[in-house]
């Protein structure tokens, strides 16, 4: 044998023994991976449908299989937790530790938040709630600056803010604003002190404007003496009032209130042939006189 035949021989058996290796290692490989991927071994899927949530994934736990679980929405039409879906579907071979996504009714209701609805539209906090699935209960108009809009939210009888969690198809209370009526009487506030006439005031939806003082503001027992507009005059909701106070005795306090009274004109009877002129001048007005002084009122009247 030469020197070539010998170089081709051996070249012969290294290719054989390389092929061998090959075929040995992939050999190997595939049983391994056949262990290790368990290929020989299925799990069928059993029908969960008959079941509830708690008795299905007891069932896939014993089986050895994993599962996700939706329950995000809640439908009154079925039972809690009823499975409604699940994949793989029932009799599909699947390998142990699978996971298995399920979808089922809900135990019930989730809170719902109250959606943004004070400072909005009468309109457009209905059609809000409406959407959340909140229910309106009783809708309250009260005096406003602003007309129809939401001022307030009550749930239970408390105020709620946006945001709160409520149950579904919670009943809430609703606080609107009017605005503000036109053309009524002013509310007479003469001799009350400064805390009875705000709350006067607050019933009749009118504001405090400025608040004086004929004395050192700190005196026991200031009253009104003086409100303009004054007690009767016309005016609307919603606008201020201003107070002047004193605290003088009696008689003295008396006699402010007999100066800022409004006058009040004294008809008087005429002739029939009186002329236009001399009827429309007929009316007078007479000056009010302190009855303990005995002069009028407009030429002053010192406290000592």
């Amino acid at each position: 044998m030469n020197f070539r035949d010998t170089r081709i021989y051996f070249l012969s058996v290294n290719l054989l023994l390389a092929i061998g290796l090959v075929y040995a290692l992939a050999w190997m490989t595939f049983r391994w991976l056949a262990s290790y991927t368990r290929h020989d071994v299925y799990i069928k899927i059993p029908d969960l449908s008959s079941l509830d949530l708690k008795q299905a994934l007891l069932l896939l736990e014993r089986e050895g299989l994993e599962y996700n679980v939706d329950t995000t929405r809640y439908d009154p039409v079925f039972e809690p937790y009823k499975i409604f879906v699940y994949a793989p579907e029932v009799g599909d071979h699947v390998k142990p530790g699978r996971h298995i996504f399920i979808r089922a009714n809900a135990g019930g209701f989730k809170p719902i938040p109250l959606p943004e609805v004070v400072q909005t539209n009468e309109r457009i906090a209905r059609t809000r709630l409406s959407e959340s699935n909140i229910l309106i209960g009783q809708v309250t108009y009260v005096p406003d600056i602003v007309k129809g809009i939401v001022l307030k939210v009550l749930h239970a009888g408390h105020e709620i803010q946006s945001g709160t969690m409520l149950p579904y198809q919670a009943k809430v209370d609703l606080l609107i604003g009017r605005g503000y009526t036109k053309d009524i009487p002013v509310p007479d506030l003469t001799e009350m002190d400064l805390t009875s006439a705000k709350e006067l005031l607050q019933a009749k939806n009118f504001l405090l404007g400025e608040v004086m003082y004929d004395s050192s503001e700190n005196t026991q027992n200031p009253r009104i003496y003086r409100q303009d507009p004054a007690p009767g005059q016309i005016y609307d909701e919603g606008k201020p009032l201003n107070l002047w106070l004193a605290d003088v005795p009696q008689s003295q306090f008396d006699s402010l209130v007999l100066r800022y009274k409004p006058k009040k004109e004294i008809p008087v009877t005429v002739s029939p042939s009186v002329s236009k002129e001399e009827k429309s001048s007929a009316s007078v007005t007479k000056e009010p006189v302190d009855p303990e002084l005995e002069v009028p009122l407009d030429e002053g009247i010192i406290f000592e």
